[in-house]
């Protein structure tokens, strides 16, 4: 995947998480810009109607790395069934 500003390719992925708010999986995957020196967050939605959405957006590097910071916090960011502390208060609003 390329970055939506500059256009150049991404590294890998520096973080993931799923959540299920209302029955809808989200899967966030946040990538690191190094050219442009900020965050891309690509997430996937699975519908509860059975429909797919893919949503790509440029986060700005200090709020990337204040939410990359709180999902290193949890110990299976990529578990939409996760009960911690993360994904039962900040990731419902993602």
């Amino acid at each position: 995947m390329n970055c939506p500003r500059c256009d150049q390719p991404l590294g890998p992925r520096v973080a993931g998480f799923a959540t299920r708010p209302a029955g809808e999986e989200y899967v966030h995957c946040w990538y690191r810009c190094e050219p442009c020196g900020h965050y891309v967050r690509d997430t996937v939605v699975d519908r509860f109607s059975g429909d797919t959405d893919r949503f790509v957006d440029v986060v700005q590097d200090e709020l990337g790395t204040r939410t990359i910071g709180l999902i290193a916090q949890c110990p299976a960011p990529l578990d939409d069934k996760c009960r911690c502390l993360v994904h039962s208060t900040v990731g419902v609003g993602w």
